[in-house]
């Protein structure tokens, strides 16, 4: 139960975050820069939320420091990102193909790599001080 509950405020913390970069992205930022640049410089920041929302939920809820339950965690987590991240695709009327094909553009890369980030971060803080409880 724990890795689920875990799991359900990492998607939150990280979520609440990237909604907030990502309107100021979408807004502001590509219209001036272009998408790519613009999610290249909204990289970090997630990253940062990442990093942060990983330490406070296993700093708060008692997540077993395994390889398997850390995995779990942000597996059930990924699972909720995406479920959010398709609502969003289907309230501003894209498709899942128009989607796919964004995910294979050098920005789409870049997402990727956040979503990596993010299911690999708890694992990695795993051990350290700043993630004990």
């Amino acid at each position: 139960m724990q890795v689920l509950i875990g799991g359900a405020l990492y998607f939150a913390l990280v979520f609440v975050a990237a909604f907030a970069f990502g309107v100021a992205r979408t807004l502001w930022i590509a219209p001036a820069l272009g998408e790519t640049l613009a999610v290249a410089l909204e990289a970090p920041l997630l990253l940062c939320a990442v990093f942060f929302s990983a330490r406070f939920t296993l700093r708060r809820i008692a997540v077993p420091r395994t390889g398997a339950h850390l995995f779990a965690m942000s597996l059930f987590g990924l699972v909720l990102q995406q479920g959010a991240e398709m609502a969003l695709v289907y309230a501003e009327g894209e498709t899942l193909a128009q989607q796919w094909a964004y995910y294979q553009t050098p920005a789409g890369l870049i997402f990727w790599g956040i979503l990596l980030a993010f299911v690999f971060m708890p694992w990695l803080l795993r051990k350290t001080k700043s993630a004990a409880r």
